[in-house]
């Protein structure tokens, strides 16, 4: 895969107050966009060539994300007016896109590693991760390595396997999207047709936010894995224990006690 698709065009109205002035895939992460976190990770696959669906507020993406350069990418745009559902998302690029390429959703936080081997996989395939709380997500049914159905949300979920919302398509998956709002309805049409949809199980970094206390627990599970590295000013007597991450243009005064894992400024 060379190519990839974010759907970056909704609002989150779940996670307001915080998306009241900004898109949900622009919430900070340890001090980056969600949107950062998955344009690197796609960056360190070798995947350069990205199309960003933007809808909400969408001038904050284009400030922040640009052209791509300064992430080693190429962004390229394209609006999602109405944000009616991720199918009609993904049908605004229908004649942008090549023969194969991935799908993510901006609002999910992954890495590098999350993808490294599904952005190897053959179309059509649905990346899928095992959680504690599968009915919040879209529960998929697998047998033998193929998903024989994802049920969004279910009150009893027969599985712990979620869909994460990556996908890896060819250009047949614009036969199904005008006929439906959502990808997982895509999909399950597709089955029906015949086609054969292959699931491959993640065990890497994949994080949702639903609700604003899950930004809590999203930064936290990242401050955990921080690199330490120290940029601006540190005045003598200032005191730091753990991991602690401070940024291009950053003054720490003297007399301050930083316990990490932190990450301030830039």
């Amino acid at each position: 895969m060379k190519q990839a698709v974010i759907l970056a065009a909704g609002e989150g109205q779940r996670l307001r107050p915080f998306t009241v002035s900004r898109p949900k895939a622009m919430l900070s992460i340890a001090d980056k966009p969600i949107l950062q976190f998955i344009v690197e990770a796609l960056a360190r696959n070798g995947i350069r060539d990205i199309i960003f669906v933007v809808g909400y507020r969408k001038e904050q993406v284009y400030d922040y994300m640009g052209s791509g350069e300064q992430f080693g990418v190429k962004i390229t745009y394209v609006t999602q007016e109405r944000q009616l559902g991720t199918a009609h998302a993904l049908s605004r690029v229908r004649g942008m896109v090549e023969e194969e390429f991935l799908v993510l959703s901006g609002d999910n936080l992954i890495e590098a590693n999350t993808i490294a081997d599904f952005a190897g996989i053959e179309p059509e395939a649905v990346l899928v991760k095992r959680v504690s709380d599968p009915v919040r997500y879209g529960v998929v049914n697998i047998e033998g390595g193929a998903v024989r159905g994802i049920v969004e949300k279910p009150k009893e979920a027969g599985s712990n396997m979620v869909n994460t919302g990556i996908y890896a398509f060819n250009r047949d998956i614009f036969k199904f999207t005008e006929a439906v709002l959502d990808i997982p309805d895509v999909l399950n049409n597709m089955i029906v047709e015949g086609y054969a949809i292959k699931a491959l199980e993640t065990v890497g970094t994949w994080l949702d936010i639903v609700y604003p206390w899950d930004i809590i627990n999203l930064n936290n599970a990242i401050l955990q894995n921080i690199e330490g590295g120290l940029g601006g000013t540190i005045e003598d007597g200032v005191s730091m224990k753990g991991k602690v991450m401070v940024g291009a243009e950053t003054v720490i005064r003297a007399g301050c006690c930083i316990y990490g894992p932190v990450v301030i400024g830039a």
